[in-house]
């Protein structure tokens, strides 16, 4: 009778290990990570020549913590999209908003602020800081 011969065949498992951590690192590398709780900005290049704007025709907008100034006239959080809305519908006021805040503005304010103005399309919006 002849001898059988058994074939071990053993697969080291050493190696699995190394070739698992690199495709973590992989897939850890080429993944997108994607952020939702941004402000998207259309931001229109420059043709080359400046728009003027007369300034009377601006509505200027000065944001603090505590109130929002809409014209110099202290306007409440839940009047604001009707107040600018209403400026925009009267012929002397261009679609022009210039928004004017405080260094120490606290970011969810400007957040509520921005959200609620989005709202209201075709405008152009300048944001500078208060000194």
């Amino acid at each position: 009778m002849k001898k059988r011969f058994k074939l071990l065949i053993d697969i080291p498992s050493s190696t699995q290990s190394d070739i698992a951590f690199l495709l973590i690192i992989f897939f850890i590398i080429t993944a997108v990570f994607v952020r939702k709780d941004y402000i998207k900005f259309n931001i229109i290049k420059s043709s080359g020549t400046e728009e003027k704007v007369i300034l009377k025709k601006v509505i200027k907008v000065k944001l603090y913590n505590n109130k929002i100034l809409i014209n110099n006239e202290q306007i409440k959080n839940n009047n604001i999209l009707l107040k600018i809305k209403t400026l925009l519908r009267n012929k002397e006021y261009s679609r022009n908003i210039v928004i004017e805040f405080k260094k120490d503005l606290k970011y969810n304010n400007f957040i509520i602020f921005f959200e609620k103005i989005s709202q209201i399309k075709n405008i152009k919006i300048k944001i500078k800081e208060l000194k």
